[in-house]
């Protein structure tokens, strides 16, 4: 192999250990590694005190590429799995990096327990707040506090994106308006999955804001301009219905998933749970199942303006 570099290509050589970056073959021995964890842990499901489906079934371990979220109903339970991954490791010659390995205990309106956790004998902190695949979670918050986050993400992008255009003398609004749904609105909606469901019912949000300051800003108007008379002169989509659309398309596609997939399965779970849940609760304590697309484009605010 050899390697490209300005003015041509290096000398060949040979790679006798590790595999190269992006190569087909580096998944396919991580997971022939870490086969076996899941079935492990799941036969140990009452020590490891694993959360379970409503079939009864325990729900296992999450990986994502080289992510792994351990979840237990109890802190002997996570120390189980703690002390489970930690023998997993040492007989597969595996490392976990302890400074991104994170405690966080969700307990609703609740006080967390005052729980120490250690691996390999260094402890293990606990946090509030944990950044999960780029989705933040809190302790006690629901999921919509992710959007805060998002939000910040997206005012940053949008600033970078600004300062680009500016730099090339790039001031068409029309080049600039679909720059913006090309490199901004991906970051606003990140996660949105998750998340939007409730923050659409709220009405105003900060991602909101950030679109309405990107398109006052090319108008050139008052940030007290309204808000649908700006998206009506740039001929833009509020982010609710951005976002509605990216919500039907991940319902479409768990409905087609197989059964036994973990997120076909959380979402059977959730219709479930909110069959059975209590009238009159909380938005934020609604089963995301409950906060579905037709509740949504009934009840949004935005919507109803939209109606009249």
């Amino acid at each position: 192999m050899c390697v490209k570099v300005p003015g041509g290509f290096t000398s060949t050589f040979e790679a006798t250990s590790g595999v190269k970056q992006g190569c087909p073959l580096s998944p396919i021995l991580f997971g022939l590694y870490l086969d076996d964890f899941e079935s492990g842990l799941v036969q140990q499901a009452a020590a490891a005190a694993l959360p379970h489906w409503e079939s009864g079934e325990a729900v296992p371990p999450l990986f994502y590429a080289d992510d792994q979220a351990l979840l237990a109903t109890t802190p002997a339970g996570l120390r189980f799995q703690l002390g489970y991954l930690e023998n997993y490791c040492a007989a597969w010659g595996l490392t976990v990096n302890i400074k991104k390995t994170q405690v966080m205990v969700f307990c609703g309106r609740g006080a967390a327990g005052q729980e120490s956790f250690r691996y390999a004998g260094n402890a293990v902190d606990t946090v509030p707040t944990f950044r999960y695949l780029g989705v933040h979670m809190h302790c006690r918050q629901s999921f919509v506090s992710a959007a805060s986050f998002t939000a910040e993400a997206g005012r940053r992008a949008m600033h970078g994106l600004r300062r680009r255009l500016a730099a090339n003398g790039l001031e068409d609004p029309m080049l600039s308006m679909r720059a913006f749904k090309t490199y901004v609105l991906p970051v606003l909606s990140y996660g949105a999955e998750i998340w939007a469901p409730q923050l659409i019912l709220q009405g105003k949000s900060a991602a909101q804001q950030v679109q309405l300051e990107h398109l006052r800003g090319l108008l050139g108007v008052r940030d007290s301009a309204p808000a649908l008379t700006v998206l009506a002169e740039t001929g833009q989509l509020p982010l609710p219905i951005y976002w509605t659309l990216q919500l039907a398309r991940f319902v479409r596609s768990l409905q087609r998933m197989d059964g036994d997939r973990v997120a076909r399965l959380a979402f059977m779970d959730s219709i479930a749970l909110a069959a059975t849940a209590e009238t009159g609760l909380a938005l934020a304590r609604q089963p995301w199942a409950a906060q579905d697309v037709r509740h949504v484009v009934y009840d949004c605010p935005l919507y109803a303006e939209l109606r009249q």
